[in-house]
């Protein structure tokens, strides 16, 4: 299983299969040894919005929810890391700090600076957000965005991208790093060129705008592929995170980081479990076995 995208809008079904298999993987964590030495993990989130009465949004997690994973993972004894120190440990080739998670946003949604940022700096959480650059300051839904353009009456907080000045909230608050997630958040997998000019203008704005350098990279579609990956490669960013669930390990490729995501039934000890190795030990697990089937 692969981190979901908001252009990938999950059916109820889809929700309900991830949750079951993400509460089961709670008491096996409990009765296994952690698999995280050497390792951090990475938690995705993409909305962070109240809900309202007959709203059910995709990828959304609410500011109590979201409150209670962060502070139920301090509870635990893991400790939070910004993802640019990440990256300066694996350029220096020392293993991550025990514990240690980073957080991060797609997508650039505005709930995340009016309902994450709230969190992050009551907890001392950092956090890296990716910003579609050619989408900031919309004014309606983004064609990416499955969920938010059937629900364009739904709160602006669900679907509305962020400014240019409201990233530089983020960004002023000293938390929040911003990151990159291509310019229009387009699947250019078929169009190698293409993607290298989205990338110039994504790296170019966020320099230009934001003051930021060498940021650091979020595939948009899980669209990794090997033509996909050296066009990122040398792109300028400083590493890339791909929708596949793993853990970050000392000897992994920077720009094939794994990640996992946060929804809403989520709770710490579920993502406890990501964090320690447990869940993407048995979907490996599965998938040799379906493979093997498919050979049988």
């Amino acid at each position: 299983m692969t981190t979901p995208t908001a252009d990938q809008w999950e059916s109820p079904a889809a929700r309900l299969r991830h949750a079951l298999a993400a509460r089961a993987m709670v008491p096996l964590d409990w009765a296994l040894p952690s698999r995280a030495r050497d390792a951090f993990g990475i938690i995705t989130y993409h909305r962070v919005a109240p809900l309202t009465a007959g709203c059910q949004p995709d990828l959304n997690v609410t500011p109590n929810r979201f409150r209670a994973q962060l502070a139920g993972l301090l509870k635990l004894g893991y400790r939070p890391w910004r993802l640019a120190d990440a990256v300066q440990c694996w350029r220096q080739g020392t293993p991550p700090p025990a514990n240690a998670f980073a957080v991060c946003f797609d997508d650039g949604y505005v709930g995340v600076l009016r309902h994450a940022l709230p969190v992050l700096r009551e907890l001392g959480v950092p956090a890296t957000v990716f910003l579609p650059t050619g989408h900031l300051g919309a004014d309606t839904p983004r064609p990416f965005d499955l969920w938010g353009a059937a629900h364009p009456d739904a709160s602006e907080d669900l679907w509305r991208v962020m400014s240019v000045g409201e990233c530089e909230q983020l960004a002023d608050s000293g938390l929040v790093d911003l990151g990159s997630h291509t310019h229009r958040h387009e699947d250019m997998r078929s169009d190698p060129e293409r993607l290298a000019e989205d990338m110039r203008e994504s790296v170019t704005a966020l320099r230009d705008w934001f003051g930021v350098h060498s940021p650091a990279f979020s595939f948009p579609f899980g669209m990794v592929s090997p033509a996909t990956s050296d066009i990122i490669r040398n792109s300028g960013v400083s590493c890339a995170l791909t929708a596949d669930c793993q853990l970050v390990r000392r000897d992994d490729d920077p720009f094939h980081w794994g990640r996992f995501g946060g929804e809403q039934y989520d709770t710490a000890r579920t993502l406890a479990a990501k964090l320690n190795g447990t869940y993407s030990f048995f979907q490996n697990q599965w998938r040799r076995l379906k493979r093997l089937a498919r050979l049988g």
